[in-house]
């Protein structure tokens, strides 16, 4: 709810690794690795990364939002 009203609230990276591991892992209702095929993420702010394919890189937080279906438009 944060980010639409343009709010900054800071998201703890370790949880956030943790949050975006079981997300990737655990198929519905998110089916993440489905959603996100032929792409690698990366993040930039700490040691996690999964798939392959063209490299998208950013911040845990924001990758976590996109593997949720929270980023796409």
């Amino acid at each position: 709810m944060a980010l639409p009203l343009g709010r900054d609230r800071p998201m703890p990276v370790e949880a956030a690794m943790a949050a975006a591991d079981r997300v990737w892992t655990m198929g519905f209702p998110f089916r993440a690795g489905k959603a996100i095929a032929g792409l690698e993420l990366v993040a930039t702010d700490c040691a996690w990364g999964v798939g392959s394919g063209r490299p998208v890189e950013g911040p845990i937080a924001g990758l976590l939002l996109l593997i949720t279906g929270r980023g796409r438009g």
